[in-house]
């Protein structure tokens, strides 16, 4: 079993102190292992090695399930090869399953209660095949895990994830059900514009969550006018939103920027690579209200949109030198060199400004 480390200043605590079930990386590991074979599905091999991988400098608190390298086989010890059993929904639900405690055959605390995995903080599955199901699955994690298990990170790459599993995990995230997750991370799955849609309605009145990437996740134009709906709720706590590579369009990024128009919260708002063109000047226009009038909104990604000179011309005024906070500002590389200088800005450019003047200032003195 393992065991707790020695404390940084090594005074009263003491070396070799067992872990209780719910923070004992291992003990989870014989909780999925025996719904495993309650059930009579195999262990995952991805898993186990994300359970008992001593060596990760976050064991225990940090698994991370990564699929993108396993082929069919694998290595044994005696140089042999062996079937390598992808990971797919039912191996999720076994993993969920142990994590809350509560399946046939999970051993139970001394007072009968199920033994739920507290120490988890971030959970990461890339690229398995875990579908809708495994999301609903994981989705109880955080609807059932309560204010003991406060996992802050989820992500849930290239997982096969359509409308159904969004709608679960938007669920999960509504109104008091989860108060403890941070980032939610879900690109690469065919969510769509119907499942944007379930997710930000249970979103919309998430006041906890800071980050959502959603990219190469097929929302097309209609799935513009969820996202503004949920970016508009008072009192949304998200600072981030990332959905590069989708088909939003003009028409989709003028019904977020509606959203953003009454949101207080977004500093970072990524939509490269979304079919955005100038085919409606207006919606370009809306966007350049956003650019103006956003009270914290000070990183933009709007590269590979083939916005067009006219398009670029109206977003140059919102961006004058008056406009201190916008710190970054990334756009169509296609522009001609004079204009595409006058939007253009990074972040690091301005730190570098400031630098700067921090050094004249320590001269000067």
């Amino acid at each position: 079993m393992p065991t707790k480390k020695k404390s940084k200043k090594g005074d009263k605590k003491k070396d070799n102190i067992p872990l209780s079930p719910g923070k004992d990386p291992m003990a989870l590991f014989n909780s999925y292992s025996i719904f495993c074979k309650t059930t009579g599905l195999e262990t995952n091999d991805s898993i186990r090695s994300s359970l008992t991988n001593e060596e990760n400098p976050h064991f225990g608190k940090r698994i991370i399930i990564d699929e993108g390298g396993n082929s069919c086989t694998a290595t044994t010890s005696n140089n042999s090869r062996a079937l390598h059993k992808p990971l797919g929904s039912g191996d999720c639900r076994a993993l969920a399953t142990a994590i809350l405690g509560c399946g046939a055959g999970m051993p139970n605390l001394p007072d009968g209660k199920p033994v739920l995995y507290t120490a988890l903080k971030e959970l990461r599955i890339w690229n398995g095949k875990i579908g809708n199901s495994g999301a609903s699955a994981i989705a109880e994690i955080l609807r059932l895990g309560g204010s003991e298990l406060q996992l802050n990170f989820l992500e849930l790459m290239g997982g096969r994830i359509s409308h159904h599993g969004a709608l679960d995990i938007g669920r999960s995230l509504s109104v008091a059900v989860n108060k403890s997750l941070i980032v939610l991370m879900l690109d690469f799955n065919p969510l769509g514009s119907e499942g944007i849609k379930n997710l930000c309605r249970g979103l919309r009145t998430n006041s906890t969550l800071k980050k959502l990437s959603t990219r190469h996740c097929d929302i097309e134009i209609d799935g513009g006018g969820f996202i503004g709906e949920m970016l508009s709720f008072s009192r949304l706590a998200l600072a981030t939103i990332d959905l590069t590579s989708n088909r939003l369009g003009s028409s989709g990024l003028s019904a977020i920027s509606q959203g953003l128009l009454q949101n207080k919260s977004i500093k970072s708002f990524k939509i490269a690579d979304n079919e955005i063109s100038a085919v409606d000047l207006d919606d370009i226009r809306c966007f350049a209200t956003v650019l103006t009038d956003h009270p914290c909104l000070q990183t933009v990604d709007l590269s590979k949109n083939r916005i067009g000179v006219d398009g670029a011309l109206i977003l140059i005024p919102s961006l004058s030198r008056k406009n201190k906070r916008i710190t970054s500002f990334l756009i169509d590389t296609n522009l001609p060199s004079d204009i595409y200088k006058a939007l253009y800005r990074t972040s690091s450019g301005s730190n570098g400004k400031k630098k700067a003047k921090k050094k004249a200032k320590k001269k000067k003195k």
